[in-house]
């Protein structure tokens, strides 16, 4: 079979080359050899890969294996061999040790007979139908949240909700420390446009034109950079009340790879070279909703052949997660027998996403598996239909656009999410989580397509962003947030995880000053789900105090976050905020609070929330009404404040057992309540 296959593309080939015209297609050109290379650790930077890429496949590679052959530049004499030619070289791929040329027939007859050639192959091209995005009218946009969320989604909620993502964000995990990649056609206006235009962009790259400019530009056509802008944006988006994605807190890549035209060819020899650039520069993953068909049959959908497949099984090799569409060719032709998806879905060890509706069902536009080798694929779906994006085409527009290119960045903004919480996991425990928590879905209207799991309609099933979070052990928050009052810090900090917390071993160490041993303090739960509290004094600096949580559950994990704690801390004093979503958000009028503990011995924290920054007093009085303390005179901040009695009087006495009330005393009222002291 192998054999005659070979043959049959050698034919496919000869013939392509035999009917193209000066200019038509671009063909890939394999090298032989690269230059002999003796590869240290020190050449990383000369190769220009990133430190942040060294540490990204340490956790895949061992130190020897962290530069490798793939690394090397093919050789430049080759390259300028083929321009003597007369051809034009379009991309250079170091991986696959390839250039893309485009030239006459007797031009790439020559090029082919050249003595360091190896092979030969057509750039593939896939002509996609045009998305038909359905401008959202403003007033339809905003107005939907859901209760207990911190976050207002617009119409956006449902295409998170159905993946749990707003479970997770309420966690303050939201992509933060993750570096996600993209390959699309461009990002029209992402600079400007009201739900991109604070992203963290790190780099980005047009591949097509050679600049730093992956918005529309002179030299494209109308619409190049819509596609991409709907799937970053679908992504990456925050403008509540609007559009919000999964990993609005992600630090991103953009790479601008598809050309579109008359007859929107999306070209392979950018994408890989693409895919490179964003290895080296340090994505963690990447976002692809491109993929392609062209001259590839269903027995090239093996996970081996496609060019593409092959440099998505190479950029997982370096730890790089890929998250792909599965292609909007509809089901399957024979159920069971042949599948519809187009590469690099093929590839094995990715994460290739099928599309759904809104209630669960699968997209009848959705591609399915298998792969001709019979794996079974997609691995996950999200929502693709009816998908809210920003719209590139204005700055301020927003759409309705539905494929698996939608559902795809949906998927890799929870694998950002995995990510975020667990830094040190590697693309293939990013990818277990997934499938191993996605949720399953009861075809009525062909229950066959469920008799099974996982299947190739549904993969594994609906990604779960809360399970898949926590499926690997304990989830912190990404940062701490943090109030003042006085010289007390009152940290907070959520924690979730898929078994019950011991309650007894939640801890924030912390370092007051750099002369100081870390010390321990429990941690104590709030009113707000998984939200957990402790105080720690303010440092001598802005530097200090610092420090870092620990955790354990009941199936014996411990945790500790920063995930490399002790070498690393939080410097508490830069997450200072003036209130706590869920905790204590700003009220309409002042409100004093229990106190915690009570009854208690040593000291009792109380606390306060305030619309906004008045002059207030908070005194404590004993059961005669004689005032034993003034714990605070001054000006309240918005949102909580927290005062500490230790149990003194203001003579710095110890206070006798008994019940106490405290006061608080605002321009316009004065609340009190009680607390009981026992020695």
């Amino acid at each position: 079979m192998r054999l005659s296959r070979a043959i049959l593309l050698c034919v496919f080939l000869f013939e392509t080359l035999a009917a193209q015209t000066e200019g038509n297609r671009a063909i890939w050109i394999f090298f032989r050899d690269k230059p002999a290379y003796g590869i240290q650790a020190s050449d990383a930077q000369e190769l220009g890969i990133s430190p942040r890429t060294l540490w990204r496949r340490s956790k895949v590679l061992a130190a020897h294996d962290i530069l490798d052959n793939l690394d090397i530049p093919v050789n430049p004499q080759y390259v300028n061999n083929l321009r003597a030619l007369g051809v034009e070289v379009r991309a250079v791929s170091r991986w696959l040790n390839a250039v893309s040329v485009k030239g006459s027939s007797s031009q790439l007859a020559a090029v082919r007979s050249l003595p360091f050639v190896h092979d030969a192959s057509p750039v593939a091209l896939f002509r996609r139908p045009p998305l038909n995005p359905h401008p959202v009218p403003r007033q339809s946009i905003a107005g939907k949240t859901q209760t207990g969320t911190t976050l207002s989604y617009g119409l956006s909620l449902t295409q998170l909700a159905n993946i749990q993502v707003p479970s997770v964000h309420d966690l303050s995990i939201n992509g933060f420390g993750t570096i996600v990649g993209m390959v699309d056609d461009g990002y029209n206006n992402h600079r400007v446009h009201a739900a991109t235009r604070n992203n963290n962009v790190l780099a980005e790259y047009d591949f097509i034109q050679g600049d730093s400019n992956t918005s529309i530009q002179s030299g494209d056509v109308p619409g190049q950079g819509d596609h991409g802008m709907f799937t970053y944006s679908a992504l990456s988006g925050f403008k509540e009340d609007t559009l919000i994605g999964p990993a609005y807190g992600a630090s991103f890549l953009l790479a601008k790879t598809e050309v579109i035209g008359s007859e929107t060819p999306v070209e392979e020899d950018y994408y890989v070279q693409g895919l490179e650039w964003l290895e080296q520069s340090g994505a963690d993953l990447v976002s692809s909703s491109l993929g392609y068909i062209d001259w590839y049959t269903y027995d090239s959908l093996d996970g081996q052949t496609a060019v593409t497949t092959k440099a998505a099984l190479i950029a997982m090799r370096k730890g790089v997660l890929l998250v792909t569409a599965m292609g909007n060719e509809g089901w399957n032709r024979a159920p069971g027998l042949t599948g519809t998806l187009i590469a690099p879905a093929d590839a094995d060890s990715i994460v290739a996403v099928g599309a759904v509706h809104s209630f669960g069902e699968i997209a009848g536009f959705s591609s399915t598996g298998p792969t001709f080798d019979g794996r079974i694929k997609p691995e996950v779906v999200a929502q693709g239909v009816s998908v809210v994006s920003a719209y590139g085409a204005t700055t301020a527009g927003y759409a309705s656009v539905g494929g698996t290119s939608l559902s795809t960045p949906l998927v890799a903004g929870v694998a950002a999410l995995v990510l975020s919480a667990h830094p040190q996991l590697t693309p293939m425990q990013v990818r277990e989580a997934l499938i191993q928590t996605a949720t399953h879905y009861n075809d009525t209207d062909d229950p066959s397509r469920t008799a099974t799991w996982p299947n190739n309609f549904y993969g594994h099933g609906m990604v779960n962003a809360l399970a898949a979070v926590t499926y690997h052990g304990i989830a912190f928050s990404n940062k701490p947030m943090v109030t003042l009052t006085d010289s007390t810090l009152t940290v907070y900090i959520s924690i979730a995880s898929n078994t019950a917390l011991m309650s007894d071993s939640l801890f924030l160490y912390f370092q007051g000053s750099p002369a100081e041993m870390l010390q321990r303090v429990p941690l104590t739960p709030t009113q707000a789900p998984s939200v957990f509290t402790a105080e720690v004094p303010l440092g001598t600096d802005s530097t200090y105090p610092r420090g870092y949580f620990s955790a354990r559950d009941n199936g014996g994990r411990t945790r500790s976050w920063p995930f490399s704690a002790p070498d690393s801390t939080f410097k508490f004093q830069q997450y200072i905020v003036s209130y706590v979503p869920g905790v204590n958000e700003i009220p309409e009028n002042f409100v004093l609070n229990a106190n915690f503990p009570n009854p208690f011995n040593s000291g009792t924290s109380i606390t306060f929330d305030a619309p906004g920054a008045q002059k207030v007093e908070v005194v404590v009085f004993n059961i005669l009404g004689q005032k034993i303390r003034t714990l605070f005179s001054g000006t309240s901040i918005p949102g909580r404040n927290t005062v500490r009695w230790d149990g003194k009087d203001d003579a710095g006495r110890n206070a006798s057992t008994g019940v106490y009330f405290f006061q608080l005393r605002t321009p316009a009222s004065v609340i009190t309540n009680k607390m009981v002291m026992t020695r």
